[in-house]
C-alpha cells in the first residue's frame, strides 16, 4: 500500500465521520431537556423565595399591629413584645421574631422577622444559603378608635 493511498483513505474516513449526522438530534434533544430542567428548577426556587418574602411581609404587618394593640391596652414594652412573639408563632410557625422595639410614650412598635424559604437546592448549597433566608420588618402605631 502506497503512502498516497493510505493518506487519502485516512482523509476520507475523517471526512465521513465529520459529515455523519447520526445521533445529532438525540444530542440536541438531551441538551434541550437539561436546559429546560435547569431553568425550570431556577424558576421554582426563585418563586419559593419570593412567595416566602410576600408571606413574611404580611405576617410582619399582622405581628406589629397585634403588638401595638397590646402596647396600647397594657402599656408595657415587655407585654407588647410577648404578644408579638405569640402572634408570629400563630401567623407563621416558621417565622422567627428577631427584634421587637416597643415605645410606650409614642405607642409605636417595630418588629423584625426571619424565615428560611422552603427550597430544593438553595438550602442545601452553602454558598447559596443566604439567598434562602428571608427578612421582613414592620412598624405599627397605636390603633385608631
Amino acid at each position: 500500500m502506497s503512502a498516497g493511498a493510505h493518506g487519502s483513505g485516512g482523509f476520507d474516513s475523517i471526512r465521513r465521520r465529520l459529515s455523519d449526522e447520526r445521533g445529532l438530534v438525540g444530542k440536541l434533544l438531551v441538551v434541550t431537556i437539561v436546559t429546560i430542567l435547569v431553568v425550570g428548577l431556577a424558576l421554582i426556587e426563585t418563586g419559593s423565595i419570593v412567595f416566602t418574602k410576600i408571606s413574611l411581609d404580611n405576617t410582619a404587618t399582622a405581628v406589629a399591629a397585634d403588638a401595638a394593640r397590646e402596647l396600647a391596652s397594657n402599656g408595657t414594652p415587655a407585654t407588647a413584645c410577648n404578644a408579638a412573639l405569640r402572634s408570629a408563632h400563630e401567623n407563621d410557625e416558621g417565622a422567627r421574631l428577631v427584634q421587637c422595639n416597643a415605645n410606650p410614650s409614642t405607642g409605636i412598635v417595630s418588629i423584625r422577622l426571619r424565615k428560611k424559604a422552603s427550597t430544593i437546592i438553595v438550602q442545601r448549597l452553602d454558598f447559596l444559603k443566604k439567598l434562602g433566608v428571608v427578612k421582613a420588618t414592620a412598624t405599627a402605631g397605636p390603633p385608631r378608635e
